[in-house]
């Protein structure tokens, strides 16, 4: 299902959307045709997504950041909060186990080499004694996702004018694998 246009605000509706990756393209690329920076930016998050995929993790990616908001036509990195189901992280090698700080969930740490800002949140079902440490990650993610922030450009309203903003959320992987996340706050 495509990504719904951008409101007066030059952001996505407030809610989780569901897309896939040539969702993403089309909303935040192809409309940017003079942009200098969307199209590296998403050319490396799909190589970040490459590289996740080698690693035998699904997961589900909240997708974020001005890369997502309509104001900057230049962004300089993509948000992104990855999702991960506690039996994938069991169920893959212990070196793939190694990568989540440094891949996954690396924050800046990706910036360098492929443009996201990244973090890892590993999500467990509703009987699991970690479910509310998961539950917790999940709302933060969502209400700092949402809220967007003040940029020095003198054009740009400040945040709280701007009202919040939609989060884009891609699975990647099996999406057998892949957890659900309750989009709700």
């Amino acid at each position: 299902m495509p990504l719904p246009p951008f409101n007066p605000r030059f952001l996505l509706p407030d809610q989780i959307h569901p897309a896939t990756l040539e969702d993403l393209r089309a909303r935040c690329v192809v409309e940017f045709p003079g942009s200098a920076t969307r199209p590296d930016i998403f050319a490396n998050f799909a190589r970040y997504r490459n590289a996740i995929a080698a690693l035998g993790f699904s997961v589900t990616q909240w997708v974020d950041g001005s890369f997502v908001d309509g104001t900057r036509a230049d962004p300089e990195d993509i948000d992104v909060v990855n999702f991960c189901a506690s039996e994938n992280i069991r169920a893959v090698s212990a070196d793939a186990r190694r990568q989540i700080p440094l891949l996954l969930g690396a924050g800046r740490g990706t910036i360098a080499e492929y443009q996201v800002h990244s973090f890892f949140v590993a999500s467990y079902d509703y009987d699991h004694h970690r479910w509310g440490d998961f539950e917790m990650f999940r709302k933060f993610w969502r209400r700092h996702f949402s809220q967007p922030l003040n940029y020095a450009v003198p054009s740009k309203p400040s945040a709280p004018e701007r009202g919040r903003k939609g989060i884009v959320q891609i699975s990647l992987g099996d999406a057998k694998l892949c957890p659900w996340i309750d989009p709700l706050p």
